[in-house]
């Protein structure tokens, strides 16, 4: 071949992938590679013996811990640990605040009306009103309810936000 001109392209014997430039062997590394891996294999037995002996352990024992989750007498346990730990009043007191924001992005999310709030918004709200229900001047658990509907085209932002009690926000369906 004349200097200066290239070599023409060379592409692999088993797939016709196209070959680099150094690569003199005729197959490209897609291919030769599991053929390296089984050799290794082959050189390295005692070693893929204990590497597939501890997989296979903890394999076991994932199974077994797995196993033991399930059984009826360890859901029941489990039920009443989780029950246990929603009684807690730092948890029942978070989820006074975030029941509601969940309920009203979930339902801005399904309607695709946009806007949002924080916990630290409605907090602020909530005191705003002195946690009192804005139509009946209650107190207890308050809900999120849209001034203006979402599905009139109100949105989840919280100027669009007021406080009610759950009988107020329900009996406002109704009208």
């Amino acid at each position: 071949m004349p200097k200066g001109l290239s070599s023409p392209p060379r592409y692999c014997d088993r797939c016709t992938k196209h070959l680099p430039g150094k690569n003199r062997s005729g197959t490209c590394w897609e291919c030769l590679k599991p053929e390296k891996n089984k050799l290794w294999r082959q050189n390295n037995v005692e070693y893929c013996r204990r590497y597939l002996a501890n997989y296979n352990a903890s394999a076991e024992g994932k199974q077994a811990a797995k196993r033991s989750r399930q059984k009826p007498e360890n859901r029941a346990r489990r039920r009443e640990d989780a029950r246990k730990y929603r009684d807690r009043p730092e948890v029942k007191a978070r989820e006074r605040v975030r029941g509601p924001i969940k309920q009203a992005k979930r339902k801005t999310q399904k309607t695709g009306a946009g806007g949002s709030f924080s916990e630290t918004e409605w907090q602020a709200l909530l005191e705003a009103y002195g946690h009192i229900c804005r139509n009946c001047g209650s107190g207890g658990k308050m809900t999120v309810d849209h001034i203006l509907p979402i599905s009139k085209g109100g949105s989840s932002n919280i100027d669009n936000i007021q406080p009610l009690c759950l009988s107020c926000n329900s009996a406002k369906r109704d009208s």
